[in-house]
């Protein structure tokens, strides 16, 4: 067998280039696919990205996941098909079209042109053109990192068919009674101008918020003087106050404090003495009916207003005990005006800018209200103490990162909580990776579910497919068919604001029926991929089928609230029961600075992906992320740390199959099956085969992080920096042949079940060294290695396990002493419950450089040694032979001589006795004397080094 040299120096970088321009020029993945035709299908899906943003660090994690598992199934036998797809509607695109046309929110949108007709029209081919922005971008890095995916027949969710399959499923919801309309307090962006999903409002959230922290005395009207104290963070929501409420089994107190009589639950510390000489004590229920003072008086005129009411939902734990209620702008208030009929009426309009009624704060934005407020209650003195601020969790819109308000409005609902206990029996039939997931992040969303709000008052996106008349009659539509059969004019795109235009006679009342502005929210779409890529049920019932359900997603921890929990809703609300979508999942954690900083523009730490393959190559990258944190674990990034990782492994194992190639060419080495197996040999072959068998074990459970740590352990401290270094004499010129020839065979087989062990891993570096090792066309067209049995000998890797921990006692008490390791002793004595065998008793006494090994018999586990530090004159001539073999071979490699290049050794004084020692390890002919240490080629004249 021939192989070609191998230099000392790879550049993975160019490397890498070349082997995807060879993957491509012969359809390596095409074949991958083509070859498993007809066998078991293992399903993935693709967590649509969107294309108008550019992919960051946190993508190169999840892509790396992706291809590893997808590579690994492959090479299992399984036919392993993978759809690309592309999220292309929602709040994503709509806002970086915002920006390219300097739009500040959304009334400028309707303004685009002269009607809303043709506005609607320009802003979403804008954004239809958007989603592709970084389209190039996305392949790119994609192919770069070597993640086999089909971009050819990508589905794109706003294509027609996609969208149909989409009504469809709402069309089924609301045949079941799930699909509804409310008006109720829901989370809202002020500056998108629409509701959001309590899943997208998870994703927004931000901590140490700083926030006003007032307390306001609300005076009451039997009693002036004596005032209701309550505390709030948003005192915007006060000029809409209607009432207060209180726990009507809790006790309460009226002190005077600093002049002041107020009123505040029981043993309440935040800012206010807990007693006084003269407290009242009394239970909340005494306090109902009571009437105060209006702060702001918009409601006069309704005698419900303004007085106190009871509630379960007051906390004793933080605040007074004493709730101020705006019911437009909180869920609990809302819930509570509608059971005690208090009056609804909006004081903010959608821009969250307060209305003209407002007069003193009239057009501010809520938040820009905030101090003017509380500078209106401090000169009425309304106001206990001075106003302070607080920081604490709030939520932020996800796409614009605006304030989110509370806010009543008209939405559309899907009744998720029908399907509650579904969701989470299903949670519990899923393998999460990690496992934390399912009975934490996953199951505590679950238990808190609250209805979908679907309803996004928007344009870009999937129209609701909901027709009403001026009756108030509806029709969810399922498909363009039903369009047809109502009447209606079927279009060639069914976005906005085209479908608006579609009208036809309501069946119930023959009066016009007209759909509903809204679209739905962008997580449908991603939620519906498993059966709209195929636009189920129109067509291709077969093919979904066959792809459901997945068999492995996985993205990032965000998506736990996210497409995980759409993917999960969608199917649940279909099913009658539990339909599991997918099976197994990882989900990531974050990829973060050195310092654990979250990378963004404004802090100028984004680290550009493709500029760190052009650095250290794609295959560094991927075995950092599969290495350096366990899944659901966050990444301390760093340029250094991905050359160290370059360092400890890839060079390691790079060096390791030159070395196999370099003695092999050099004994023209043939693979002959007739070999006689030392104990080394057996030991690094049962190591192989324990490896094997834990990375398949590991990866079957999805387990990245254990299978690449095992290889890395066995490349890097078994393969090399024991195997290979204890048989350098084996392959060496003098070697004895059949010897050397097993030797190499050992290695030969080690690096070729590495190269297809690591295939899914380091796709780049184990095609190039399979290739080179073979005359295969691809490691990626082979079977995964499973691992023999066979060789497993625990019992020896134990032994061989006790043989290294003894060395490294011995070489910690050479350092100790001060003495180097080549430097020969006298004796080493160990001492332990069994004696080793001799071979390795033979290989110990080789790793510390000692002249004899003895052993004592003890009852102890852990092994203990007595080293002979005494040394002979004979002793110090070999430990001078072999500091000279050290410099002659630092030569050698300084004039890059090969092993093959014979030399001629000129030297002041070398030990005589060792003479043939020093020729037999420096490839050396012949010694003789000259002033200075030098080494000559033997066919070249004599010359200085």
């Amino acid at each position: 067998m021939s192989f070609k040299p191998v230099s000392a120096q790879v550049n993975l970088p160019s490397l890498e280039e070349e082997i995807l321009k060879f993957w491509e020029e012969n359809k390596i993945f095409e074949k991958s696919i083509e070859n498993r035709k007809g066998k078991v299908r293992f399903v993935w899906y693709e967590g649509p990205p969107t294309a108008n943003g550019k992919p960051h660090m946190g993508h190169v994690l999840q892509r790396s996941l992706k291809d590893l598992i997808l590579r690994f199934r492959s090479m299992k036998g399984f036919l392993v098909e993978r759809r690309a797809g592309w999220d292309t509607h929602g709040l994503p695109v709509e806002i970086e079209v915002e920006k390219e046309l300097g739009l500040k929110g959304k009334q400028d949108i309707l303004v685009l042109k002269d009607t809303e007709f043709e506005s609607i029209k320009f802003f979403n081919q804008k954004c239809k053109e958007s989603v592709f922005k970084y389209v190039d971008d996305w392949i790119n890095l994609t192919k770069r990192i070597g993640f086999w995916i089909d971009f050819d027949s990508a589905y794109v969710t706003y294509d027609n068919n996609y969208i149909e399959s989409v009504w469809w499923f709402l069309s089924e919801v609301y045949k079941k009674g799930l699909l509804y309309k409310d008006y109720k307090v829901v989370p809202y962006c002020p500056r998108c101008g629409t509701s959001l999903s309590s899943h997208e409002l998870a994703l927004g959230y931000k901590d140490d918020v700083e926030d006003p922290s007032v307390y306001v005395k609300f005076e009451l009207e039997d009693e002036p003087g004596t005032y209701l104290l309550a505390w709030t963070t948003t005192p915007w929501t006060l000029p809409g106050n209607v009432a207060l409420v209180v726990n009507p089994d809790a006790y309460y107190v009226k002190g005077h404090v600093k002049g002041e009589t107020l009123i505040y639950s029981k043993g309440h510390t935040l800012g206010v003495p807990e007693s006084t000489k003269d407290n009242v004590e009394f239970k909340g229920s005494d306090l109902i009916g009571k009437k105060y003072k209006p702060l702001f008086d918009f409601f006069s005129d309704n005698e419900r207003a303004y007085q106190v009411y009871p509630a379960d939902f007051v906390s004793l734990e933080e605040g007074t005990g004493i709730v101020h209620t705006a019911v437009m702008y909180g869920e609990d208030d809302f819930k509570l005006g509608k059971t005690l009929d208090l009056p609804m009426k909006h004081l903010v309009n959608t821009k969250g800018e307060f209305v003209e009624e407002v007069t003193d704060f009239a057009g501010l934005f809520v938040k820009e209200a905030d101090p003017k407020i509380i500078d209106n209650l401090r000169k009425r003195k309304l106001l206990y103490n001075n106003a302070e601020t607080i920081k604490h969790t709030y939520p932020f819109c996800w796409r614009c990162d605006t304030p989110i308000l509370y806010y009543a409005l008209d939405s559309w609902f899907i009744k998720t909580t029908a399907v509650k206990e579904k969701l989470l029996e299903d949670n519990q039939k899923i393998n999460w990776v990690p496992k934390v997931v399912k009975n934490g992040r996953m199951k505590n969303w679950l238990e808190t579910l609250i209805d979908w709000n679907i309803s996004r008052n928007r344009f870009w996106g999937t129209p609701l497919p909901i027709w009403q008349c001026s009756k108030g009659h509806i029709r969810v539509i399922g498909g363009v068919g039903e369009i047809r059969e109502f009447g209606g004019e079927v279009l060639e795109d069914l976005h906005r604001p085209f479908i608006d235009q579609v009208i036809f006679k309501c069946p119930d009342c023959e009066e016009e029926m007209k759909r509903i502005e809204d679209v739905a929210d962008v997580w449908m779409d991603s939620g519906a991929m498993p059966f709209a890529q195929w636009h189920f049920p129109f067509e291709n019932e077969d093919i979904y089928k066959q792809w459901y359900p997945a068999d492995y997603i996985v993205e990032g921890i965000d998506q736990t609230r996210g497409w995980f929990f759409t993917l999960m809703a969608e199917a649940m609300l279909l099913g009658d029961t539990p339909p599991s979508p997918f099976k197994n999942v990882i989900s990531t954690g974050l990829i973060l600075d050195d310092k654990g900083q979250k990378m963004s523009k404004s802090k100028g730490n984004i680290v550009d992906p493709m500029e760190m393959f052009s650095i250290s190559g794609a295959d560094t990258m991927r075995w950092y992320m599969y290495t350096q944190a366990p899944a659901g674990g966050n990444y301390l990034f760093s340029k250094e740390h991905l050359l160290e990782k370059h360092r400890r492994f890839n060079l390691i194992f790079w060096n390791c199959y030159k070395f196999f190639v370099d003695y092999a060419m050099i004994s023209n080495w043939k693979d002959e099956e007739k070999r006689t197996l030392s104990i080394l040999d057996k030991w690094i072959l049962a190591r192989l085969s324990e490896v094997v068998l834990k990375v398949n074990d590991g990866l079957e459970k999805y387990d990245a992080y254990n299978s690449s740590r095992a290889i890395e352990d066995f490349v890097v401290s078994d393969f090399s920096t024991w195997y290979i270094r204890r048989s350098r004499d084996r392959v060496g010129p003098e070697a004895d042949s059949e010897d050397r020839n097993t030797c190499l065979s050992v290695m030969y087989e080690v690096l070729l079940t590495l190269s297809k062990l690591l295939a899914p891993f380091t796709p780049f570096l184990a095609e190039e060294i399979y290739r080179s090792l073979t005359d295969r066309e691809s490691v990626h067209l082979q079977d995964y290695p499973t691992g023999n049995k066979n060789m497993l000998d625990e019992e020896l890797i134990g032994e061989m396990g006790i043989v290294r921990e003894i060395a490294e006692k011995a070489h910690a008490k050479r350092k100790e002493d001060g003495i180097k390791l080549r430097q020969p002793l006298p004796l080493l004595k160990y001492k332990i419950k069994e004696k080793l065998p001799d071979e390795l008793e033979k290989i110990l006494a080789d790793e510390v450089n000692v002249k004899l090994i003895g052993y004592q018999k003890s009852s102890n586990i852990e092994p203990a040694i007595e080293l002979d530090t005494k040394i002979t004159p004979k002793l110090a001539e070999e430990g001078k032979a072999r500091d000279l073999i050290r410099q002659i071979q630092q030569l050698r490699k300084e004039k890059g001589l090969t092993l093959a290049d014979k030399t001629k050794i000129l030297a002041p004084v070398w030990p005589k006795d060792f003479e043939e020692l020093i020729l037999k390890n420096t490839a050396s002919v012949s010694i003789s004397q000259s002033e200075i240490l030098q080494i000559i080629k033997e066919d070249e004249d004599s010359k200085g080094s």
